[in-house]
């Protein structure tokens, strides 16, 4: 129809339909591709994987130097993997942790100082989106399809978890003493207990996205991370502590 109008306008479209078709292509393409990566990643077999192989796919150049400075022709099969991931694979777990507990933290900083639960859920959803892709990016991994999907899920329940503002402080009561409960104000209970939920999702998202399990490290706990998110609050928002 746009052809017998005028030939000029006929192009435009076919032009405009073209491009059209040319970008889903490439982004059904570019998801196929990251979805299959990331499901080899999770269907690996750890017993044969490889310390190059895995240094590959890290992306980290700095962690290959210190890699050929550690290791050493004598070591065995079992040893050089429980060296790698101790002395390399740990240091991408712990700039992993920091980005958590900053994000944790900010997240419990802005749900405390936050006006309503609309805005709970906002901040969270911005918040968290940008921590599971600092995540992924520590460990190499760009975030397709389904990989999202599996974190949104948990995202979702972040998010009612922030809007139902009555239940904050009950759940926060039952990571925190009572002594400690009674030093809160209800705004920083609530804000605490989102930023756990917050680092929940960001060990997930490692669990997700780490080259290998936790085999010859310690698992994150959240013992910690909840001190670092308290000793945040406190030097961020000091007038949420009641004054005896």
């Amino acid at each position: 129809e746009s052809f017998n109008q005028h030939w000029l306008l006929g192009v435009l479209w076919s032009g405009g339909l073209s491009i059209l078709l040319l970008l889903l292509i490439i982004f059904v393409g570019r998801e196929f591709l990251l979805l299959r990566k990331l499901k080899r990643r999770w269907r690996r077999d750890t017993q044969t994987a490889q310390p190059q192989q895995l240094l590959n796919e890290l992306k980290h150049p700095d962690l290959a130097q210190a890699w050929q400075q550690h290791e050493q022709p004598y070591w065995n099969e079992q040893e050089r993997a429980e060296r790698f991931e101790k002395d390399i694979l740990s240091r991408v777990d712990q700039q992993a942790q920091r980005i958590i507990s900053k994000r944790a933290a900010e997240t419990a900083a802005l749900v405390a100082v936050s006006p309503s639960s609309v805005a709970d859920m906002l901040l969270l959803l911005w918040r968290n989106q940008r921590m599971i892709a600092d995540v992924a990016a520590c460990y190499g991994v760009e975030l397709g399809y389904w990989s999202r999907l599996r974190l949104w899920r948990q995202t979702l329940a972040n998010l009612a978890y922030a809007g139902l503002s009555e239940l904050a402080v009950d759940l926060g009561a039952q990571w925190l003493s009572a002594e400690l409960m009674t030093k809160l104000s209800a705004r920083a209970g609530q804000g605490l207990g989102a930023g756990l939920l917050t680092a929940r999702l960001g060990y997930q998202a490692v669990n997700l996205t780490r080259p290998l399990p936790f085999h010859y490290t310690k698992r994150p706990g959240y013992a910690r991370l909840q001190k670092d998110i308290l000793t945040q609050l406190s030097q961020l928002l000091p007038g949420i502590y009641r004054r005896s």
